[in-house]
C-alpha cells in the first residue's frame, strides 16, 4: 500500500541517490529542489508498510507547476526496486487531482465574476484557462515509449512534435539584429504555444497586448509583417521566435539560460537570421547557452544546424 504527501526536506539525500544517473550526464533535480519544495507541488510516494528489503525513504517523486488554466506535470522517478508497479501512474493521478483541489474554486468563482460586472467582464484569474477550464500537460522524450504508453492509458493524447535545440552563445550579428521586427499582433493558431524553462504555455494565455506581469515578451520575427499579419512579399514563410526570455537558475543548473520558442516555416534564410540573432542575444544577456525549441524540425537548407538537439512529444488532457 502506498500513499502520497509533500516532499520534506530529510527526504532529499535519499531521492537524489537514486536521480543521480536518469540521464546520460545525470539529472536536474537537485538543481530545483529547494524552488519545488517551496511551491508546494512536489510530491512523494512512500510504502506504508515497507517490507524489509524496501527502501526507507520515497519510491517516487514528482512536480506540479500551476499556472495559466494548467497543470504541468514534471519530473517523475521512481526508485529503481519499484518500477513496473504503478507507482508512476499513480503519482501523475494524484498531481492532477492536486490541481483540481487547487484551482476548482477559480473555475466557480469566474462565471460569479463576469455576471457581476456586466459592462466590462472581469479577466480570469492566473491559474484559470480563458475558457474556464483546466489542462494538465508534459513533454515526454520521443524515444521514451514506456512513459508514451504510460500516458496514454492515463487519457492523454500526444498534441505536437517539438525539437529541442542547444545552441552556444556568440558574438550579435548587427546584420541580423536590422532585420528583427517586433511581432505585436500575434497569430494564436500559428504559433500555439512558447516555451519557458522547459515547461509549454498556450500563447492564447499570455497576451500579446502588453503581457502580463512576470510572463515573458512575446518576442520577434525575421521578416517584417504587413498590417494583416503577411509577409511583405505575400509568401507569409518566416521566422518567428517567441517569448525570448534569459533565465537564472533552472533545470538546466546555475547561469543563466535563454529559451525561446523557434518557428521556423519553411524559409531557411530567415531560420538562420533568427538562430544567429538568438545565439547572438544569448551573448549580449551573458547566457551559458540557448536553449531553442522548434515546432517540428528546421527547413531544409538551413546553414545553421545545431549539433545537440532532442525530440520531444507534447502530451495534453482535459481535467475540467
Amino acid at each position: 500500500m502506498v500513499r502520497v504527501r509533500r516532499v520534506r526536506e530529510g527526504d532529499r539525500g535519499f531521492v537524489l541517490g537514486y536521480c543521480r544517473d536518469t540521464f546520460g550526464w545525470g539529472d536536474y533535480i537537485g538543481d530545483v529542489w529547494d524552488d519545488w519544495q517551496s511551491d508546494g507541488g512536489f510530491l512523494a510516494c512512500e510504502d506504508c508498510a515497507p517490507a524489509s528489503s524496501s527502501p526507507q525513504g520515497p519510491i517516487g517523486v514528482c512536480h506540479v507547476h500551476m499556472s495559466h488554466g494548467q497543470a504541468w506535470i514534471e519530473g517523475i522517478r521512481v526508485h529503481p526496486q519499484h518500477r513496473r508497479r504503478g507507482i508512476a501512474s499513480f503519482l501523475v493521478r494524484e498531481a492532477e487531482q492536486m490541481a483540481l483541489r487547487r484551482l476548482r474554486p477559480l473555475l466557480r468563482q469566474q462565471p460569479q465574476q463576469q455576471q457581476q460586472q456586466h459592462r466590462r467582464p472581469s479577466p480570469p484569474p492566473r491559474d484559470v484557462a480563458e475558457d474556464g477550464g483546466l489542462a494538465s500537460a508534459m513533454i515526454i522524450d520521443a524515444r521514451n515509449e514506456p512513459s508514451l504508453a504510460m500516458v496514454r492509458l492515463l487519457g492523454y493524447e500526444v498534441t505536437s512534435a517539438w525539437t529541442y535545440h542547444r545552441i552556444p552563445p556568440r558574438s550579435p550579428d548587427a546584420g541580423a539584429r536590422r532585420k528583427i521586427t517586433a511581432l505585436r499582433d500575434l497569430d494564436c493558431a500559428a504559433y500555439p504555444h512558447f516555451v519557458r524553462e522547459w515547461r509549454w504555455f498556450e500563447t492564447s494565455r499570455l497576451g500579446t497586448r502588453g503581457a502580463r506581469s512576470g510572463d515573458p515578451p512575446v518576442a520577434v520575427t525575421a521578416r517584417p509583417t504587413r498590417p494583416d499579419g503577411g509577409a511583405p512579399d505575400g509568401g507569409g514563410a518566416r521566422a518567428a521566435a517567441v517569448s525570448v526570455l534569459a533565465a537564472g537558475k533552472t533545470v538546466d543548473g546555475p547561469g543563466r539560460t535563454l529559451y525561446a520558442t523557434l518557428y521556423p516555416g519553411a524559409d531557411p534564410a530567415g531560420t538562420d537570421e533568427m538562430i544567429a540573432f538568438l545565439a547572438g542575444a544569448a551573448a549580449s544577456e551573458s547566457c551559458t547557452s540557448a536553449n531553442v525549441f522548434t515546432l517540428g524540425g528546421l527547413p531544409p537548407g538551413c546553414r545553421e544546424r545545431p549539433r545537440h538537439f532532442f525530440e520531444f512529444y507534447l502530451v495534453n488532457k482535459r481535467l475540467a
